[in-house]
């Protein structure tokens, strides 16, 4: 029973892990991309 519960939890798991770092690059991206629409107003304006 240990072991299923192991079996069951590892992919659980490492889903957590993959949606984390999914989060953290999109977050990235998007704050990049403000940061370049910011500057290209602040560079035009």
């Amino acid at each position: 029973m240990q072991n299923f519960q192991r079996l069951l939890e590892s992919p659980l798991v490492w889903l957590q892990e993959r949606i984390e770092q999914f989060m953290v690059r999109y977050r990235k991206s998007v704050e990049r991309r403000r940061d370049e629409e910011l500057r290209r107003r602040f560079l035009n304006g």
